[in-house]
């Protein structure tokens, strides 16, 4: 007879995902990506890695983006973004496609008129939602507070 793990559900796997991807940015800050502007950005982003994105958060005076570069997670082409608050704590967003992954009804949290899928772990929070055809995933350090502020910045980005 064979013992088999239980098969983990996606959100799982794209927490711990986002977990791994938070804490290897935050060592390796050696390289930052130089944009002349958010279209250059987005740009890239549409023709390198083929995401689809239409808004980008690029950072303002409260929240410093740090580095962007390209990332797998559960075996998709995405990006990994690096933004820094006032107080040094750093956030990633995690973007990529979202086809096949859904996202539980339970464990939302409101934050205005959004409810973004919330996960903690190992002193993270972490909210995950779709936007299109693509899949968010923001980990930070940070309170539930603080992290629904980041939150709104990348969700309402021009």
């Amino acid at each position: 007879y064979f013992l088999l793990a239980p098969r983990a559900e996606p959100i799982d796997v794209l927490t711990r995902a986002s977990l791994a991807e938070h804490s290897r940015a935050a060592l390796s800050r050696g390289w930052r990506a130089e944009w002349p502007d958010r279209g250059a950005l987005l740009g890239y982003l549409r023709e390198t890695l083929g995401l689809p994105l239409e808004r980008l958060f690029v950072g303002d005076p409260d929240l410093e983006l740090l580095e962007v570069y390209p990332s797998v997670v559960m075996g998709e082409k995405g990006v990994a973004i690096l933004y820094r608050d006032r107080t040094g704590r750093t956030s990633t967003l995690l973007v990529l496609p979202g086809r096949g992954l859904e996202i539980p009804a339970r464990n939302r949290m409101q934050i205005e008129t959004f409810r973004p899928y919330l996960a903690r772990a190992d002193r993270h929070n972490l909210l995950i939602w779709k936007q299109g055809d693509l899949a968010y995933s923001l980990v930070s350090e940070q309170e539930e507070a603080a992290l629904a502020g980041v939150y709104l910045k990348i969700r309402k980005a021009p």
